[in-house]
């Protein structure tokens, strides 16, 4: 619906388009919205002419930029008015049907209807109401900079929760693997004190083992040649002795094979080898 009046350029304004003009006012609340719902517009409706961004001297370059970018024209208005402007074109029936649509904040849409209310119809030309209304405006802007500066802060400290929380996650990882690492390594030293101790009980029984007789005299010829003949007699004469009582010669005659056992211990002892061989030897006799 079309206001009452056509106020100052900065309203409903020159209204060159013929009977059928609908007027639309989009309200948002943060500055940078205006470049989403641009994207609406121009998807959905075909423009009759270029689009137009109102500014006011002190607003920040990289805003004019952007609207540059994005196919606007963009005037700097002398009484600070800001608002973006489209007129398109549709034509349900057979006659063309012209909308212009206003977007604007609600800071923007706040002062322009203050300053409206109290410029026209009498104060139009008053110098001290227009500074007045002037400072309003600059208020007004640093308002809307100060909702695009905390929706920036808000969206900044969000990212900084998810990437503190993203390295707390990593350093608690970092704590589980090392953790892990250290059990390792405790399991290794345990296992190494038990190899240790195994290597000490190996070494002690290869030095009782070097303090053996060696073994080549006990399997040397000369001492399998004295061991059997010490054996051979042994056992005849335990025979011999089992099976009758001897007589005065075969008594002399063991005698004499007696000498000869003392003979063999004797050779044995001279040869090396250990008493307890010949104690066993004797004891298999």
């Amino acid at each position: 619906m079309l206001p009452g009046g056509i106020w100052g350029g900065h309203g409903w304004g020159n209204l060159k388009w013929p009977s059928g003009l609908v007027g639309l006012r989009a309200l948002h609340l943060f500055k940078d919205d205006c470049f989403a719902i641009d994207s609406n517009i121009r998807e959905k409706w075909a423009p009759a002419e270029t689009a137009t961004a109102y500014v006011r001297e002190g607003d920040p370059p990289d805003l004019t930029d952007r609207f540059k970018a994005c196919g606007f024209e963009v005037k700097n208005h002398p009484a600070g008015y800001r608002s973006v402007h489209y007129v398109c074109k549709t034509q349900p029936l057979q006659r063309a049907v012209f909308t212009e649509i206003q977007v604007r904040t609600i800071f923007e849409e706040g002062w322009s209807e203050i300053d409206h209310r109290v410029r026209y119809p009498n104060f139009s030309q008053d110098k001290l109401v227009a500074y007045f209304l002037t400072i309003f405006n600059r208020l007004a802007g640093s308002a809307d900079e100060m909702g695009t500066f905390v929706q920036g802060l808000t969206a900044a400290l969000r990212d900084f929760d998810v990437r503190l929380l993203e390295a707390n996650r990593q350093k608690e990882e970092a704590l589980a693997g090392l953790d892990k690492m250290l059990e390792d390594l405790e399991a290794l030293k345990k296992q190494d004190a038990d190899t240790n101790r195994k290597l000490t009980t190996v070494q002690q029984e290869v030095s009782k083992l070097r303090k053996l007789t060696a073994v080549d005299d006990l399997l040397s010829p000369s001492t399998r040649n004295v061991l059997s003949l010490g054996t051979g007699i042994g056992a005849r004469a335990l025979l011999d002795g089992l099976s009758r009582t001897p007589s005065p010669s075969e008594a002399l005659r063991l005698s004499v094979e007696g000498s000869s056992l003392q003979a063999i211990k004797k050779a044995l002892e001279q040869s090396g080898t250990a008493n307890g061989l010949f104690t066993g030897l004797k004891h298999g006799q």
